[in-house]
């Protein structure tokens, strides 16, 4: 990634999730890639959403002694007119908070002459499951159905991967819902399956363990360890053994964050407050 890209500033985008922190870990044990943190944080944010995601990334860029940059939205950077020209480019399929994000020029500070790649992390798309749940992607029928309300594009192009399926016959024990996450969303990460960022000005959004290499080992593995992302769990704890005390946003209590913001707060207050009565002591 670093020889396709060159000289790029890369951002990774954490939270307090497995898939974010996954990709830390990753970072952090090759120690050869030169990285920056932010986090988004919406002051309106909720103590059950958002709040815990912005809590837990502090948290982490402390533990590693790296500055974490906080991305807020700022009225001054607001545009309702880039919201049609979103819409336009994405066909109307983006994700809701990334049209906000672009409306909102939110990734405009990451920007310091270089061009910016903002790394994520979707390996949770390894999970059937929630396909198989879906009623859109559980039967070429109901595929067909929901692209075909998008336009003659999306009608033609979803008609096109049902009949390549069909004609599959090697294939044909794979279910369904399992084919779709399997060619339309794992193997590359340089699919950008958060539609929408490729309008973002010298900015890409890439999947950094996204990769077919990873696919095959987590398919052979059991699907309730793939489900539950333990497996993400795992490979943290061993990748980066610093950060496991470190709670996702899961398992996030008030009174805990709460505590352990305050001590930290009081810890640096204290250690400044040491630092002037020794240099007033040498004086």
């Amino acid at each position: 990634m670093k020889i396709y890209y060159g000289e790029v500033d890369f951002w990774l985008a954490i939270s307090g999730g497995k898939d974010s922190r996954t990709s830390l870990a990753a970072l952090e044990r090759i120690d050869k890639i030169p990285y920056n943190m932010f986090t988004i944080y919406d002051s309106k944010a909720s103590m059950t959403e958002g709040y815990p995601d912005y809590m837990c990334s502090k948290l982490l860029s402390r533990k590693l002694n790296k500055k974490l940059t906080v991305l807020q939205y700022n009225k001054k950077d607001y545009r309702e007119s880039l919201w049609q020209d979103f819409l336009t480019h994405n066909a109307g399929l983006a994700l809701s908070k990334v049209r906000e994000q672009y409306r909102w020029q939110l990734f405009s500070s990451l920007h310091k002459g270089k061009k910016v790649v903002v790394l994520k992390n979707q390996i949770w798309e390894l999970i059937s499951g929630g396909y198989n749940s879906d009623s859109n992607f559980n039967s070429p029928q109901n595929l067909i159905s929901i692209f075909s309300t998008k336009g003659l594009l999306f009608a033609n192009a979803a008609n096109e991967y049902v009949n390549y399926i069909k004609a599959d016959h090697i294939n044909r024990s794979i279910s369904f819902a399992d084919r779709v996450y399997w060619d339309l969303r794992c193997g590359s990460w340089l699919a950008d399956n958060m539609q929408g960022y490729g309008i973002f000005e010298n900015l890409d959004v890439v999947q950094m363990l996204n990769c077919r290499r990873f696919l095959e080992i987590l398919i052979g593995m059991d699907m309730s360890y793939r489900q539950t992302r333990q497996y993400e769990v795992d490979l943290t704890r061993y990748l980066c053994p610093a950060i496991v005390g470190i709670p996702y946003d899961d398992s996030y209590t008030d009174l805990r964050m709460f505590l352990t913001d305050i001590l930290w707060r009081i810890k640096r207050k204290f250690v400044k407050y040491k630092s002037k009565i020794c240099n007033l002591t040498q004086k």
